[in-house]
């Protein structure tokens, strides 16, 4: 008779879950509101270079919702740099 493996553990699913959230939602925020904020900041001529910067802003950002020691401080490096981009939006804007 197999033995059936043990089920995880509620706080490591909630962690995983809380990561992938922070991974998806959480690097899609901080791409928006980068973007918004450089589009304000940056002369007409430099705009064009912001196409890739998305891109490149989520792959770090999911890669570090992964690699953080908890799902707090994968939250914090992408609700903290969102907020003060926020910021600027809401005062140049």
């Amino acid at each position: 008779m197999r033995i059936a493996p043990p089920l995880p553990s509620p706080e490591l699913s909630t962690d995983v879950a809380s990561r992938l959230l922070a991974a998806t939602l959480g690097s899609y925020v901080l791409c928006f509101a980068l973007t918004a904020a450089l589009q304000l900041l940056l002369p007409a001529s430099l705009r064009p270079l912001l196409t890739l910067l998305p891109f490149l802003v989520c792959a770090a950002t999911v890669f570090w919702a992964f690699r953080a020691r908890n799902a707090w401080r994968a939250w914090a490096l992408m609700l903290v740099p969102a907020a003060l981009c926020g910021a600027v939006i809401l005062l140049r804007g």
